[in-house]
């Protein structure tokens, strides 16, 4: 079997995510979890809610109520 030279010269199909990416994926877990929109506020060291609440635009309108209600 002989390896295909364009193939080998091609770069690799990895998915690329940084850090960021972990915390946002955090953040939406923990609010899709029953968490609280105020506490994951602390947790993320927001300095305002509204910083936080762009986590709300992945959740399903019920979970974005337990999430406010806290």
């Amino acid at each position: 079997m002989h390896a295909d030279p364009q193939r080998s010269q091609q770069k690799p199909d990895f998915v690329r995510f940084r850090f960021h990416d972990l915390r946002h994926l955090f953040a939406v877990r923990y609010l899709q979890s029953g968490g609280s929109i105020y506490i994951l506020q602390g947790i993320m060291g927001h300095g305002s809610v509204k910083t936080t609440e762009i986590y709300l635009a992945y959740l399903t309108p019920d979970q974005q109520q337990s999430a406010k209600l806290g």
